[in-house]
């Protein structure tokens, strides 16, 4: 299983690789600092036909390129894409999380922090998804 942490705090990229570490052996994590960074990453991807992630963990607020500016993003990009990964909001804001719901392409919107519990509801999502 292959995962992409968009977020700008180092402690949070920890806590999730953590979590994911103890449930999904063999998983993969790349970390990405801004939505901005990891758009490239989805386009060179793309370009290229390279692996795309399983499940993308997205947080809201960020410098340079937010979680909402993400989304309208990746929407552009998607149709390239081989794979579509999964996309979970992860927000310390709640009244964003059912506008966030609808946004096309987010599985689903998590409050942080992330517990093994969410992780685990994440996993069965992905199996299900596959």
């Amino acid at each position: 299983m292959k995962l992409y942490i968009i977020d700008d705090d180092d402690l949070i990229h920890s806590l999730y690789r953590l979590h994911f570490k103890q449930l999904v052996h063999g998983f993969e994590a790349e970390s990405f600092y801004n939505g901005l960074e990891a758009i490239r990453t989805f386009e060179e991807r793309s370009t290229d036909g390279l692996e795309m992630p399983d499940i993308v963990l997205l947080d809201i607020n960020m410098p340079v390129m937010g979680g909402k500016e993400f989304l309208d993003q990746f929407e552009l990009v998607a149709p390239s894409l081989k794979k579509i990964p999964s996309i979970f909001i992860l927000s310390s804001c709640l009244l964003e999380d059912e506008l966030m719901k609808r946004r096309k392409y987010v599985v689903d919107v998590f409050t942080k922090p992330l517990t093994k519990e969410i992780v685990q509801r994440m996993i069965v999502n992905q199996i299900e998804y596959e």
